[in-house]
């Protein structure tokens, strides 16, 4: 029986591939940030990669690329543009974070975890998921976590839709409040978990990693970026260029919509 998280991303393949062109800051400002921790022809594991927007970019400069999604339709729609593109997946596998047992111990020199943790509700289950990631990755490799900050429902809220405020306001205090979105909620989305950016070193020093940075996805544009998207690209570009360079200021993480952690494994 597919999971309520597996028929979500089933029926928004589209959506989800197009969404870094309509929030272009995020897509390039955490690139950035990967690219930063990465060598050449290095082995990554985009876990929950979604319709493959990473594996395929990282793939395209060189990099041998594993994708895993909960998605069946995602690791198509994956294969089928990574074949239109001419780029090589080194492999794909619909499978859960839970269980990435088709992915050996030690085998990755980075992990990309930046959807699966959005989802995951209960602290069992974020811990099997970094438990696994973790297993996969190589002493001294690199973890990528992204996280969905606090305030992101309300600031989308907000900016595309102020005028369901008054409707949605008990809602989103509830989700302020208990870092948790339901899944019947009438906000257009499927059940969260929010993160306090504050909390995220302190979060991940429950495991052996040693913290990189914790950057901000979308920058200080982030509460402007549906209308600076519809401008032209040497603006775009200078709002990320901006972004990316304040990006790492904890001043600023709470405004992001998502939040980028980048943790080294510590070799035992």
């Amino acid at each position: 029986m597919r999971s309520e998280i597996e028929e979500y991303y089933d029926r928004t393949v589209d959506i989800e591939w197009s969404r870094m062109e309509r929030h272009p800051f995020e897509f390039a400002i955490s690139k950035r940030h990967i690219e930063s921790i990465l060598g050449d022809s290095r082995r990554i594991a985009d876990i929950g990669g979604g319709p493959g927007r990473y594996s395929i970019y990282f793939a395209e400069k060189g990099h041998r690329v594993t994708l895993v999604d909960l998605s069946e339709n995602n690791i198509n729609f994956a294969e089928n543009m990574a074949r239109q593109k001419e780029i090589n997946l080194e492999k794909t596998f619909k499978g859960n974070v839970h269980d990435l047992s088709m992915l050996n111990d030690n085998s990755f020199d980075v992990v990309l975890c930046m959807g699966p943790i959005y989802h995951l509700i209960a602290q069992d289950d974020r811990n099997k998921a970094i438990g696994e990631c973790l297993r996969i990755l190589k002493p001294n490799g690199y973890l990528v976590v992204s996280f969905i900050t606090t305030y992101a429902q309300t600031l989308s809220v907000i900016s595309r839709t102020p005028t369901k405020l008054r409707e949605y306001q008990d809602l989103l205090h509830e989700s302020i409040r208990t870092g948790i979105v339901r899944s019947d909620s009438p906000i257009p989305f499927t059940q969260a978990y929010l993160v306090n950016p504050e909390d995220i070193e302190s979060l991940m020093s429950n495991y052996k990693l040693r913290t990189q940075l914790i950057a901000g996805a979308e920058g200080i544009g982030c509460p402007w970026e549906d209308q600076i998207a519809k401008l032209d690209s040497d603006t775009i570009e200078s709002v990320v260029e901006l972004g990316y360079r304040y990006s790492l200021d904890k001043s600023l993480l709470g405004m992001n919509k998502h939040v980028v952690y980048i943790g080294q494994k510590i070799a035992e």
